[in-house]
């Protein structure tokens, strides 16, 4: 691995702007007026560079040329090479490091395209058989309209473009996306109708053995070669090839063999969770289906055992990558894995065969037609259930102590079959259990508290998790400011969601699955645009504001909403200084400012209170003015912590208040590279030149302080770092 990273460099410097590229065609997307996909710069010598190419369609006729027409296989594009990002939130995920680990370093932003008509020299052979795959895509879409075109190339060739993004995230919240993946299931229904085909018409065993060595290979490059593919064909192959030499081989030999093998040629995939995933539950499934004490049980407590022990030993690679498992995905895959095995599988296999052999003949419409009304009856029954409840635990990213119990608890319950007895086997299943569960809900209890300023970008959203489950909070959601309407065919099916994408994934990954109190400071949107994101995402109990902030549009539009899932709305004023939420008190605004205030950053709910060993002052878009009657409010205030008002803005944080309450130290909250120029040059010299310890989101990303409260004393612990 060391290896294989000395030679993962790029030999570009970022001022190039011109490039010919190879185009991987099974990668193209286009989504609203964004195109983008992944090629590879040509070059006479060796020192080709896999790029992430990214295009903003110019016009709806534009998209709609490159939509209707195959996408060209070599461009000339120009433009500017940019660097992926890093992680920007703590425990999220790393694009940065993810494009590294497939050989990528750049992103090409391009300005023009051009098709390269007279290209006819070298490009590598994995995109001459992806240009393939491409190509017998497009028969498929020709061919098999609706639904039954999309699950024949999910299914039988790994390419989920053309799913729903709706579809998918059903599948995701049931856990069982795992079925729309290539995996040994689908290799053995294969190779098993394949080898009845051969032998009904005459060809022996040993010959069709040998038709197969030849026809998987092919099969799996034109399923992509993915990690799952790659598995399960490897493993099948070689089960083949010592049959065919009569040499003895187990199931679990092949399997060690095809995990060298993938890591031989490709090491980085033993960060990737489907690595993991693919050959941890392979490995199970191996080890246990042939153990004497589960092959005497009946099939159905077989089934249930398995997909019991798969869900077990699955739960620490969720838990990583995720920080969160379905709990309902054991009895689900007793009903859909048959249904897919049984039905849906040799279904779609038909309608491919019959819509190949007898393309537009009434028997291709009658199986593509009987295939897309069976395959809308089982997304609609799997809409239902995902709706009907939710299924999902959060168990956060857990710490080496918590990963250890849980291996630990997980390993003793699976010995439980070892055990002679049912008195040791049920003492074995109960300290199993009370490992595991003590480390599923170690981070929800844990004795660490934490103020993280999440980075949103240009917004602002601050979460506050008590010690001990005590309670979780957030002051303002984060959101994207649209400045103008959108027209319909630049809109995306994926937009960029804020909620979604940032906030609820920071926020499971500490263990939070329910918040207690959302703060609003006001209505902009970069304050509370991802609100609905949340409420949807999340249990939430209360929001919390001003009444100025909950008549405003933004939020009053959601009030069916907020009624539909029980959620508290909570006005609240500055008068009577009343602890809220962590040992919090509104200071501002008091009820006759806020109605007379001629903008909404000037009536930001002010937050105070202490938490951990520091005294914190939240101001929201708090300007000038607000701060100047928030002093004379209280004269007396001081504090350690300011979340500095409006991101940094020359319109806040004024020397005369700065002076008055004397902060150590200052959080900005600011998208990286900004459009607006925050945090201001002069802002950050204020507090320079008063030694106000600076922390900004737009440099290293999310801000995190941990507290820890020593038992039996006083003395607390903590800690102040940031993501990068």
């Amino acid at each position: 691995m060391i290896l294989q990273a000395s030679k993962n460099t790029s030999n570009l410097n970022g001022n190039e702007q011109y490039f010919d590229l190879v185009v991987k065609a099974t990668s193209v997307k286009i989504d609203g007026d964004r195109l983008r996909f992944v090629g590879k710069t040509l070059t006479n010598g060796q020192n080709s560079e896999n790029l992430v190419i990214t295009y903003k369609i110019k016009s709806n006729e534009e998209k709609e040329r490159l939509i209707s027409h195959s996408f060209p296989k070599f461009l000339a594009l120009s433009g500017n090479l940019t660097r992926p990002d890093g992680m920007r939130n703590i425990n999220q995920f790393d694009y940065k490091t993810y494009l590294m680990r497939n050989q990528t370093h750049w992103i090409f932003e391009v300005d023009e395209i051009e098709v390269n008509k007279g290209y006819s020299g070298h490009y590598p052979i994995s995109y001459r058989v992806d240009h393939l795959r491409a190509d017998l895509f497009n028969v498929i879409d020709r061919r098999i309209q609706g639904k039954a075109g999309d699950y024949i190339k999910a299914l039988l060739f790994a390419d989920k473009r053309n799913m729903s993004d709706s579809t998918m995230e059903n599948y995701r919240a049931l856990g069982i996306v795992h079925l729309l993946s290539i995996s040994g299931l689908h290799i053995q229904f294969l190779i098993k109708l394949i080898k009845k085909i051969l032998l009904e018409i005459g060809v022996t065993r040993e010959t069709a053995n040998m038709v197969l060595l030849i026809l998987l290979p092919v099969y799996a490059l034109l399923a992509g070669l993915g990690i799952s593919v790659f598995r399960a064909v490897v493993q099948t192959l070689l089960s083949i090839l010592f049959t065919i030499l009569n040499k003895l081989s187990s199931s679990l030999d092949n399997w060690a063999i095809t995990l060298l093998l993938a890591l031989a040629i490709q090491p980085y995939h033993l960060y990737s969770a489907g690595f993991q995933l693919s050959y941890l539950l392979s490995f199970t499934m191996i080890l246990l289906s042939s153990h004497p004490n589960i092959i005497g049980l009946t099939k159905l407590k077989q089934s249930l055992y398995l997909n019991c022990a798969i869900s077990l030993v699955s739960l620490p690679i969720l838990s990583y990558h995720f920080f969160e498992f379905t709990w309902i995905v054991v009895l689900l895959n007793l009903i859909f894995l048959p249904l897919f095995s049984f039905i849906i599988l040799p279904m779609l296999v038909a309608v491919l065969i019959v819509s190949l052999i007898f393309p537009q003949t009434a028997l291709s419409s009658l199986t593509i037609t009987t295939s897309n009304n069976l395959l809308r009856v089982l997304e609609e029954g799997i809409r239902t259930i995902s709706e009907a409840s939710h299924f999902t635990f959060v168990v956060g990213r857990l710490s080496v102590l918590g990963m250890i119990l849980l291996c630990i608890g997980i390993i003793i319950i699976l010995l439980e079959r070892e055990m002679k007895g049912k008195k040791y086997q049920y003492r074995l299943l109960l300290l199993g259990s009370i490992f595991l569960l003590s480390s599923l809900f170690s981070e929800r209890f844990s004795p660490i508290g934490k103020v993280m300023m999440i980075d949103v970008g240009q917004g602002d959203a601050l979460m506050i998790k008590e010690p001990y489950g005590r309670g979780n909070y957030l002051i303002d959601t984060g959101g994207v400011v649209e400045w103008q309407e959108k027209e319909e065919w630049t809109k995306r099916n994926q937009p960029y969601s804020v909620g979604d994408d940032i906030v609820l994934p920071v926020l499971k990954s500490q263990g939070v699955a329910r918040i207690n109190q959302i703060y609003l400071t006001h209505a902009d949107a970069d304050h509370v645009g991802a609100l609905k994101d949340i409420v949807n995402g999340m249990k939430v109990d209360e929001i919390v504001a001003t009444p100025l902030t909950l008549e405003d549009q933004s939020i009053s539009q959601y009030l069916s909403l907020f009624k539909q899932k029980e959620i508290t709305l909570r006005p609240i004023y500055a008068e009577g200084n009343r602890s809220i939420g962590p040992n919090l008190i509104p200071l501002y605004p008091k009820e006759k400012m806020s109605r007379t205030a001629s903008n909404k950053n000037e009536v930001s709910l002010v937050l105070y209170g202490k938490i951990g060993r520091y005294h914190w002052l939240f101001t929201g878009d708090l300007e000038s003015e607000g701060e100047e009657e928030l002093l004379a409010l209280y004269p007396n205030l001081k504090i350690d912590v300011l979340k500095v008002g409006h991101h940094g803005s020359l319109t806040s944080s004024q020397e005369k208040f700065l002076d008055g309450i004397k902060p150590n130290i200052g959080w900005i909250s600011s998208g990286k590279n900004n459009i607006y120029g925050h945090p201001h040059p002069e802002i950050l010299n204020r507090l320079n030149n008063r030694e106000i310890k600076i922390y900004r989101t737009d440099q290293k990303g999310s801000i995190l302080y941990q507290y820890y409260k020593r038992p039996f004393s006083n003395q607390i612990r903590d800690e102040i770092y940031q993501v990068n």
